[in-house]
């Protein structure tokens, strides 16, 4: 069979659901971006003057934080489906 040299969402998906380290690295690494995401939020509505600047730096923070919350949370569920599939 001829491996596949772009590997698709579930297979990686899947990989990780097996591989319980790499779960546990994406899962803290993601849960740190995200509290850091959420204090430079609030850092920049304490410390920056209503501003274009400040709308659009909360903008991109919440994006990152979203982001990272999500993935957290997939990685959660890949953690809890790996269990109950074991």
């Amino acid at each position: 069979m001829k491996e596949d040299k772009h590997p698709t969402i579930r297979s990686r998906l899947a990989a990780l659901m097996n591989n319980d380290v790499r779960r546990l690295q994406h899962f803290s690494i993601s849960a740190v971006i995200f509290f850091v995401g959420y204090g430079m939020i609030h850092w920049c509505e304490q410390n920056m003057p209503p501003s274009l600047e400040q709308e659009l730096t909360t903008l991109a923070l919440l994006f990152m934080t979203a982001l990272a919350f999500l993935w957290a949370i997939t990685m959660q569920i890949l953690y809890i489906l790996s269990k109950t599939i074991k």
